[in-house]
């Protein structure tokens, strides 16, 4: 089925003239009058194919003068909704989504969750950007003064120049958190491209990424590429009726509620196929408590020691799947060990423990571990093992811990024991996969700077550069480094809110004399924008023209286009012309534009994906629609290797997937350089690595994990009233752990660590594992009290910037704390 939906039926003439305090340098910005193909957006899609118009303007958009318009989300769920904005004089009356074609259970309608339907207050909050600022206090303070443009990018240039003859081009890096992630014309591909035609900046390796390092670092050493989601998703994927789907950590009714996406993916393919659905996760979340579907309580940080129960019970009843283990994997046994590995380290060696501790991995073993029942592990081993068909599959949240590459390879590990890979209503263990075209986005061209570093040690970069080494922090490319000393940031709130131990960053960048220049491209004043010492007002999505993909869409394959909802405002610019207006100061802009604008480039990229897939829309006709849906094709992880393994072998060393990671082995080897008692076992084990339960102490008892809620996206829309209203940020207590310290739900509490101290709300309920207290994570730091303590429930506040063994990546779920009643003195 194909489908293209009428976005609008007229254009309306609103561009009056704008009042003087309104409007900067928008000239500059392309109006949403002036691309090619902005003229009339007719009622009915007239070109032959273009399939069935569907979005109309409403009935009443004639009499008011509204304009419609259709864009699409862009926050970091990557979610890519629809918008539909009705805009008059230059104003947001409101937003609407997605209501094309059938309304049915199932059917392809992009609708856009209250997150996306919040724009509207998002884009006309107060503590929007409107003009370029020079910093005017102390690092920290929030003190700046009002700069003319051509000032404040002069002022970048020559600190890009200065600090790369000073100090090299490492020494700049480039930090993002990606709010404008969607679209063709990539916002972080346009910064690169800059950096690296001005003179180069500090490479960050594939596995470097807050959200799916560890999962990418797992998939890199089993299948042989850094790639955190499979190839399976649910839609047309041929399942089984009554099969099961096992969920470790998948929370996708909070994370992402599009309309095609996880959440409706699964809810829509459950009901049509009776599947069973097992979620296994420290809290109930959302999509759990919906249809009957199960809830395994696990204790936060152990599914590897629930994968070797599980094991245990298949390899000593018989029923792993050794024709598969030993056909597509090195490394289950002795017999498929690599050549090399020394004895007794294979899995299977480790689970039935003839090597690595020499502790047999039973049952009971796990359950001491993971809090889950010894005869509940005995029992799902038993179904599993017995179903027609098992969906293994993954979030993101599990890896996203201290020892996250381990438990990921492990639930990665469980579709191998049970052979259920590469077939019809099968996976690979990594999260659900998404249907994309694959058009290319803008060219972010080559960096000439060769040293690299993961992303998440940029504090230490900054604060202790003498330290930085090969061995213990994967530096590549050189033997010493010179330290982060200019940050170049794109939404990049990672430098003090989303990065684990948010004061410890408040007081390195502080330090004028260790990072000697912060230049911050963003939308809001935030906490990291005050340690900026030039600020320079961004763009939204929704602002500029685009063409977009689907992000995590996986129930149809998407594009959509976007125009400028209404002409820029104040002194905001496209980061395309601010980049494009830095590299004139280097002599390179020709090199950077090759003489095109922002839509001239977005056009070219299009154009070319429509080659590889005629059946996309025309440009003309798709700004026509707005958006082009169709259903996706049947998708299978690892279907052809599975189906022929010699001619399509894996980009692993050995060709097949490895349980046991030759390369893994290597790193245990150089970690040992520079720690002898580093550990890092070569096949998936349970790793208790930091902060995890056997780390709590009478001090701090608790363990501490956070989720991705539905009022934000990272910290992004966290400054929407209307969601902070709808969604209540708490703290999630089980009755066991409340009662005895006298807190109830709506009590605020003092929640605290060895790294900080925050308030919260409390809410007492058995949808939390005992032992284990959960909150959402992105909430706004707030330390404006004073006292240390953070009122506004910043859960980095309370995370280790202690990066996980393996990756060196981010471990935010591995906690632990105390938690008390809190009443002012």
């Amino acid at each position: 089925m194909r489908e293209i939906d009428n976005a609008i039926s007229q254009e309306r003439d609103v561009s009056a003239p704008s009042k003087p305090n309104e409007m900067g340098t928008a000239g500059r910005a392309i109006s949403r009058r002036t691309f090619v193909g902005s003229g009339a957006i007719l009622a009915a899609a007239s070109a032959a194919g273009v399939g069935t118009v569907l979005h109309a303007a409403p009935a009443h958009a004639e009499e008011t003068g509204e304009d419609v318009i259709s864009t699409f989300c862009a926050t970091n769920c990557a979610g890519c909704c629809n918008l539909r904005f009705h805009v008059k004089d230059g104003e947001i009356l409101y937003v609407e989504t997605d209501n094309a074609g059938s309304s049915e259970f199932g059917s392809l309608q992009a609708r856009a969750c209250l997150k996306g339907r919040s724009h509207r207050e998002w884009l006309s909050h107060p503590d929007r950007l409107n003009y370029p600022m020079r910093r005017a206090g102390a690092r920290g303070s929030g003190e700046f003064e009002r700069i003319s443009w051509d000032e404040a990018l002069d002022t970048v240039a020559s600190e890009m120049k200065r600090i790369r003859s000073t100090y090299g081009s490492e020494s700049i890096a480039y930090l993002s958190i990606w709010y404008a992630n969607n679209g063709l014309m990539l916002a972080d591909n346009v910064v690169k491209r800059m950096l690296a035609l001005t003179g180069g900046y500090l490479n960050f390796p594939s596995t470097s990424s807050y959200s799916t390092g560890q999962a990418k670092a797992a998939s890199l050493y089993t299948y042989g590429v850094p790639a955190p989601v499979g190839g399976s998703t649910l839609r047309n994927a041929d399942l089984e009726d009554g099969q099961i789907i096992i969920f470790f950590g998948n929370a996708v009714g909070d994370a992402r509620l599009s309309g095609v996406g996880f959440a409706n993916e699964v809810s829509v393919e459950r009901e049509r196929h009776n599947l069973r659905c097992i979620y296994v996760d420290p809290r109930c979340s959302a999509i759990t408590t919906n249809q009957d579907n199960e809830w395994i309580p696990i204790r936060p940080g152990t599914d590897a020691a629930l994968v070797a129960g599980i094991a245990h019970v298949l390899i000593t009843e018989g029923l792993a799947d050794e024709d598969f283990l030993h056909t597509y994997c090195v490394g289950y046994d002795e017999d498929t060990l690599p050549e090399g590995a020394p004895a007794n380290s294979s899995y299977w060696a480790y689970v039935m423990g003839t090597g690595y501790d020499e502790v047999e991995k039973t049952p009971a073993w796990a359950s001491r571990i993971t809090q889950i029942p010894e005869q509940r592990i005995i029992d799902l081993a038993h179904e599993l093992a017995s179903a027609p068909r098992v969906f293994v599959t993954q979030g993101f949240g599990v890896a996203r811990r201290a020892n996250g590459e381990q438990n990921s390879r492990s639930i990665m590990l469980l579709a191998m024991l049970l052979g259920q890979m590469g077939v019809p209503g099968t996976h690979d263990g990594r999260e659900l996969g998404m249907n994309k075209y694959g058009i290319a986005a803008f060219p972010k061209g080559e960096n000439p700077c060769k040293i690299s570093l993961p992303t998440y040690l940029w504090p230490t970069a900054v604060e202790a550069p003498s330290s930085i080494n090969p061995n213990e922090h994967d530096l590549v490319g050189a033997e010493t480094f010179p330290g982060i000393k200019m940050i170049v940031g794109y939404g990049a709130s990672i430098l003090t809110n989303q990065h684990g131990d948010v004061q410890r960053n408040h007081r390195i960048l502080s330090d004028e004399s260790a990072c000697e220049f912060i230049v911050m491209s963003e939308l809001f004043m935030t906490d990291a924008c005050k340690y900026a010492d030039i600020l320079l007002p961004d763009l939204a999505a929704q602002e500029l023209l685009n063409v977009s993909e689907a992000g995590f869409q996986e129930n149809a394959r998407m594009v959509q286009f976007a125009r400028p909802i209404y002409d820029s405002k104040f002194e905001r610019r496209d980061i395309y012309e601010v980049c494009a207006d830095l590299c004139d100061r280097f002599g390179v802009r020709d090199e950077f534009t090759q003489g095109k604008t922002r839509e001239e480039w977005v056009r070219e990229l299009y154009e070319a994906g429509r080659e590889k897939y005629p059946q996309l829309p025309t440009w003309d006709e798709g700004f026509k629609a707005g958006i082009f849906k169709e259903e996706p094709p049947v998708s299978v992880s690892q279907e052809k290797f599975i189906a022929d393994p010699v001619a399509n072998p894996l980009p692993t060393p050995s060709g097949k997937i490895e349980i046991y990671s030759g390369r893994l082995a290597a790193l245990e080897q150089k970690r040992q350089k520079a720690d002898p008692s580093c550990s890092i076992a070569p096949v998936p084990v349970y790793d208790p690595a930091f902060n995890g339960f056997e780390d709590c102490t009478e001090e701090y008892p608790l363990l501490l994990s956070d989720y991705h809620a539905a009022q934000s996206v990272n910290s992004s829309l966290h400054n929407v009233e209307n969601l902070n209203r709808n969604f209540r940020c708490t703290l999630w207590v089980n009755p066991v752990d409340a009662e005895p310290r006298g807190i109830a739900s709506g009590d605020t509490v003092l929640v605290s660590n060895d790294i900080g101290k925050i308030l919260i709300e409390a809410r007492v309920t058995q949808r939390v594992i005992p032992g284990t207290v959960v909150m959402p994570q992105g909430m706004l730091f707030d330390g404006s009290r004073g006292d240390g303590i953070d009122a506004g429930a910043c859960v980095n506040t309370l995370c280790t910037s202690r990066p996980s063994l393996i990756s060196l990546n981010n471990p935010s779920h591995s906690n632990i704390c105390q938690i008390a009643k809190y009443e002012e003195a």
